[in-house]
């Protein structure tokens, strides 16, 4: 057996050295060298040097702080939405909620607001995954026709 007289060993789960063969031990050794650039080498800034041009030259972080990229003058916030718009939204959702049922109502903040996964919502309801989702295609169909009816949304595109 070709690991048994293998000169490389990496450690278990258990911390038992096991030997293994040249092209695991290279591809394991490989794999880590590219998870530790990923994971600390892009995530330090870091200078470096050319003896030769006698330059030196700054390398940044990849992954920065957000409180240095606040000091540097980066804005994060999303643009203010304009007036006009938000009272149109307003518009739309008291039109859209008016029309639904109480039960509508629920399904649309449990189904789709309560950041719940098809499969959670399912099984609270006490539905398959396939009655969910027609259920939802239908709530979809009437709220698109809804909106369409009050001129709010026109899907003949």
């Amino acid at each position: 057996m070709e690991n048994q007289n293998s000169q490389h060993f990496l450690e278990d789960a258990e911390g038992r050295r096991v030997p293994v063969s040249d092209k695991v031990y290279r591809a394991y050794w490989r794999f880590t060298n590219k998870e530790d650039y990923f994971m600390r080498q892009l995530k330090e800034e870091r200078f470096l040097y050319d003896p030769e041009k006698r330059i030196a030259e700054f390398i940044p972080s990849r992954e920065d702080s957000l409180e240095r990229m606040m000091e540097e003058g980066g804005d994060f916030v999303m643009d203010a939405l304009s007036t006009e718009y938000q009272v149109e939204l307003k518009i739309l959702m008291e039109t859209l909620m008016s029309r639904l049922t109480e039960d509508e109502r629920q399904f649309l903040r449990f189904a789709f607001l309560s950041g719940l996964s098809e499969v959670e919502v399912s099984k609270s309801l006490k539905l398959s995954l396939a009655a969910l989702r027609r259920k939802k295609e239908a709530f979809l169909g009437k709220c698109r026709r809804v909106l369409n009816r009050n001129g709010i949304f026109d899907d003949s595109s």
